[in-house]
């Protein structure tokens, strides 16, 4: 097959492809600061300023990230922002700069 290439832009705020979710009503959409964002990260993993203090951190190199954590993030930002971040747009990030671009409501 043909390779994809992926952009990271900001995606609209409804999931795409996903059969049972289509018919879901996204109704609670929050756009995060840079600063809220890394705090919501850092909470969500269990982690800490001193493990990573900044969204230009390399997320797989984070101690105990795995895909576990992966799917829980994708599943948690859903629940926030209102976006599906497919595991195609999480595999293109590489800084939770790049997942912060992504998840960001088109305006």
């Amino acid at each position: 097959g043909k390779n994809k290439t992926l952009s990271l832009q900001p995606r609209e705020s409804s999931p795409s492809g996903l059969g049972l979710f289509n018919t879901f009503k996204w109704f609670k959409v929050m756009a995060f600061t840079e600063e809220s964002f890394l705090t919501f990260i850092q909470d969500e993993l269990g982690a800490t300023a001193a493990d990573f203090h900044s969204l230009d951190f390399e997320f797989r190199q984070f101690k105990s990230w795995s895909s576990l954590n992966a799917l829980f993030l994708i599943s948690r930002l859903a629940d926030e922002t209102g976006v599906f971040l497919s595991s195609s747009d999480l595999a293109a990030c590489k800084t939770f700069r790049d997942i912060f671009i992504v998840v960001q409501p088109i305006t």
